[in-house]
């Protein structure tokens, strides 16, 4: 249905966590099978999360096994028209900036754009509150439990 309706593949075996946002239903978004996307991920129209043929980056989850295709991070939030290609590891709290296109790790906390996307800016506790409102699930989250989330996840 999502394929007929959105334009869209999501294919049932993608690893999605709790309270994930697929911004406007998630139209136009392809992602890879064994895609991973963590809790109270925001991901945007337009999104591909697929792998990329020859890359050397990669992660490697539970049990050993290497990952060549996208894991996006608890909390993170993937603008419109973003691509992320190969075993990348976005870090949680980070943000991807809008047509960026990911081909390395993105470190927890980080703000990435660009083609290809490279840091742009740390979030922390001085600029929290101008990132805050990027996050849909820090909508309504008080500034101190931000803060908490952002020192978990920076310093895990």
């Amino acid at each position: 249905m999502n394929y007929l309706f959105h334009n869209s593949s999501i294919p049932a075996t993608v690893d999605v966590g709790e309270k994930v946002n697929f911004a406007y239903g998630g139209i136009g978004l392809i992602i890879h099978a064994n895609s991973i996307i963590g809790n109270y991920a925001t991901i945007g129209s337009n999104v591909t999360l697929g792998g990329r043929g020859g890359s050397k980056v990669n992660y490697t989850v539970e049990g050993g096994k290497k990952m060549w295709v996208p894991r996006i991070g608890d909390y993170s939030y993937i603008a419109t028209g973003s691509k992320i290609l190969g075993g990348v590891d976005v870090g949680a709290c980070s943000i991807v900036g809008a047509n960026s296109v990911v081909l390395d790790h993105v470190p927890p906390c980080t703000i990435v754009a660009g083609t290809p996307a490279k840091i742009i800016a740390y979030i922390d506790s001085d600029n929290m509150s101008k990132y805050k409102n990027n996050f849909t699930q820090f909508r309504n989250l008080t500034d101190e439990e931000v803060l908490k989330l952002l020192d978990h996840y920076s310093n895990s």
